[in-house]
């Protein structure tokens, strides 16, 4: 495969420092409110072990921090969710999952202000484990059996080179149509909010907290932080083409869009693997059409209707639904992805909000105090 044009967006956004969560500056606001409106949950019981034989306790909790619309959180919550069907497997977990930007606050504290970007997996059964960091090392770590030793290789090459060609690309083309326009509008301000923060595991507060935020500040974030510009957007839409067609093709090929799995070979079936796992995560994350994923607030899965979205990233993605690889992608999460009685990926939360009423009465006095707290210190750099 072609490597990606310089212009393009990288796949790892600027690192947040622990700077941005201490003193006066917006996100350690947001973070003590986040504080004072909730708080852990308790750990969720261990599942009930599967009958023997080659059944084992799970007896390993882990905690998984995601940013909610974030294609390698997900790659990371369906190997978690492997391993906790796993009857030989002993580990089971629950989900810290935030909207962009707030991940910050968890995940700082977390790698002792190493690392802000997610996934992250914390072992809470055994503190003395370091962290998992990112979500290749994590499908590696509770799912081994992904990698069947002949192509591990290859699947670690295939891993590698579409987080950065199709995971990075996807991510900022949909930050790019929904927050850049030309003339300033905000009218997609809303749909943004519902992307990063539709799933029902991500607390009351945050929500309002991070709609409140979106047009003061975040949205430069996410600006700086994924390098948004029109050229790296182009960039970026011819490269998902070109990967889209590549992977189509190889569908067509090895007839994976009826049938089969990505390693297959006439000599040697080697069933559903990461690269499965892998190439069908990216996929659905930008064609928009895996109904597994519905309610996650994914890059797929917004909240509004089609009609809903901006007409350029419509089209891109009815462009992209039509292809031999968005078909593969449906196949491999309607056979493989665990879910729950709906048919839909189960969150369990691990944050709840404190006092659904004091939360609901008091939401504006946040806002308010918040929003103040940001014109003071916009205000007083302007000073400087």
């Amino acid at each position: 495969m072609c490597s990606l044009s310089s212009k393009a967006p990288p796949m790892d956004g600027s690192i947040m420092g622990a700077s941005m969560i201490q003193g006066l500056q917006p996100l350690a606001i947001a973070k003590t409110i986040i504080c004072l409106f909730s708080e852990p949950a308790p750990p969720p019981s261990p599942p009930a072990p599967r009958t023997p034989p080659h059944s084992a306790s799970k007896t390993e909790l882990l905690r998984l921090i995601s940013i909610n619309n974030s294609s390698y959180c997900e790659k990371a919550r369906w190997a978690l969710d492997i391993a906790q069907e796993d009857p030989t497997s002993p580990y089971y977990y629950y989900e810290d999952v935030h909207p962009p930007a707030f991940h910050c606050i968890f995940s700082l504290k977390a790698t002792e202000n190493a690392q802000s970007r997610t996934p992250i997996v914390v072992f809470e059964s055994n503190t003395e484990q370091p962290p998992i960091l990112n979500s290749g090392d994590i499908v590696r770590a509770f799912c081994p059996q992904l990698y069947p030793p002949a192509v591990a290789d290859a699947i670690v090459g295939l891993e590698q080179d579409l987080g950065q060609r199709l995971g990075s690309t996807t991510r900022c083309i949909y930050f790019f149509h929904m927050l850049l326009r030309s003339d300033g509008d905000k009218q997609y301000y809303p749909l943004i909010t519902q992307m990063c923060c539709g799933s029902n595991a991500i607390m009351t507060i945050e929500r309002i907290l991070f709609d409140t935020m979106l047009d003061k500040g975040v949205d430069q974030g996410i600006f700086d932080c994924l390098h948004l510009t029109t050229a790296g957007n182009e960039a970026a839409e011819q490269e998902l083409r070109r990967v889209m067609q590549e992977l189509s093709e190889y569908v067509v090929l090895r007839g994976l869009h009826e049938t089969g799995h990505w390693m297959d070979t006439p000599e040697s079936k080697y069933g559903f693997t990461a690269a499965d796992l892998i190439v069908a995560t990216y996929v659905g994350n930008m064609c928009g059409d895996i109904e597994a994923l519905r309610g996650l607030g994914s890059c797929a899965f917004m909240g509004p209707k089609e009609d809903d979205l901006p007409p350029t990233l419509q089209q891109l993605r009815k462009e992209m639904q039509v292809l031999p690889v968005a078909a593969y992608a449906r196949r491999i999460y309607q056979g493989h992805r665990p879910v729950g009685p709906d048919g839909r990926i189960v969150v369990c939360p691990a944050r709840k909000g404190l006092n659904p009423l004091r939360e609901y009465f008091w939401s504006i006095t946040t806002v308010v105090a918040f929003t103040a707290a940001v014109l003071v210190g916009v205000s007083m750099r302007r000073r400087k």
